[in-house]
């Protein structure tokens, strides 16, 4: 049905500023995977940092397509980890249900209606940005020739600034990146050194 997948968590900000798992839904491959915890900090989804990033933003990365991976960082307490997790649209464990039924199963109505507002936050999700689109269109077809101008150049800043808001971030994550993948690398020369040493 076209329709994106995710993987069962919502989030919020903590006391810190922290993006944390406020909730999962109990048939949603976060909690399925039993990895991750309410309370748990997302640091990184697949190579994108959260820092700085809004909570829209977050749930954003989460979507995809049905039964694509998404490798998430993420904290608890000092402790760090990553895990794997598979996108769904949070129907396939109905579905399945069905199956080994034959079939003959019908959604209970608590069902019908967890899938109603799922395709419902779906929806509204995607028709968010086409609303967008459609008010600056009619902004802009109500304005003088002058007005017009001097809007778009007002937009042309924000995008700018924006975009260069995205680049000094995006170089920031980079640099983190870059220092993460050299304490990786440092670490396994210390084990192989180690390792080395216990041979001889």
């Amino acid at each position: 049905s076209g329709m994106a997948a995710g993987i069962g968590a919502s989030l919020r900000l903590d006391k810190d500023g922290r993006m944390v798992v406020a909730s999962m839904t109990a048939k949603g491959t976060a909690r399925s995977s039993g990895m991750i915890h309410e309370g748990d900090a997302i640091l990184k989804v697949d190579k994108q940092w959260t820092e700085g990033m809004s909570i829209g933003d977050v749930q954003a990365l989460f979507r995809g397509p049905p039964e694509s991976l998404i490798k998430i960082k993420y904290a608890r307490g000092a402790q760090e980890m990553t895990v794997t997790l598979t996108r769904e649209t949070g129907n396939e464990h109905v579905l399945q249900q069905e199956h080994h039924l034959g079939g003959k199963r019908k959604l209970t109505p608590a069902e019908e209606e967890d899938l109603r507002r799922r395709q419902q936050a779906e929806n509204m999700y995607h028709g968010i940005e086409g609303v967008n689109k459609e008010r600056h269109k009619t902004a802009e077809d109500k304005m003088t020739a002058e007005e017009l101008a001097e809007y778009k150049a007002r937009r042309k800043a924000e995008d700018e600034e924006n975009y260069r808001q995205s680049e000094a971030f995006h170089a920031k994550q980079l640099e983190r990146d870059r220092q993460e993948a050299l304490a990786e690398e440092q670490a396994k020369a210390t084990q192989q050194a180690a390792g080395m040493a216990g041979a001889a």
